[in-house]
């Protein structure tokens, strides 16, 4: 689950590595701003797979359990175009009893140039009720290891 290389085992945060198409961009020739939630979603969705060992689907369907988004927020820093793919790097921001933040940061994947940053919260809850309940043991157990393994590490991602 956790990405680790397997020389080192020196963590890195989740990449989502996301091609740019036609129908995502607008008259600009630039990736269209309504598709930029779109591009974080399908990360943090990637994050829940990689991480957790589980996606929303098996979530609400499997465990009972959603995670509505409550807040999202983002920075433009370049063009995004079809030109060359951009990584999405996911980052746990701050976890909570029933919450999850994270933080999106995203970047030209030939230049490595910062395209765009971004932050997610969203909240546990039962999916019948839509009432907050507290993270899963199992996930929180994953979060909270992969905020330790991410706490080794500088913002650079030289490790301290």
């Amino acid at each position: 689950m956790a990405d680790e290389d397997a020389t080192d085992g020196a963590w890195t945060p989740y990449a989502h590595r996301r091609v740019i198409g036609w129908g995502d961009v607008d008259p600009a020739r630039i990736a269209y701003t309504g598709r930029f939630a779109d591009f974080m979603m399908e990360a943090i969705e990637g994050w829940y797979r990689d991480r957790l060992d589980t996606d929303w689907y098996r979530l609400n369907l499997d465990e009972g359990c959603g995670t509505p988004f409550v807040q999202l927020s983002l920075a433009f820093k370049h063009p995004v175009t079809p030109r060359e793919p951009i990584d999405v790097l996911v980052f746990i921001d701050r976890v909570g009893r029933t919450s999850l933040s994270f933080r999106i940061e995203a970047y030209n994947a030939e230049s490595r140039i910062l395209c765009f940053t971004g932050a997610a919260t969203s909240v546990f809850v039962e999916a019948a009720t839509m009432k907050p309940v507290p993270i899963p043991r199992r996930h929180r157990e994953a979060i909270e290891r992969e905020r330790r393994q991410a706490a080794h590490r500088s913002p650079a991602g030289a490790t301290t």
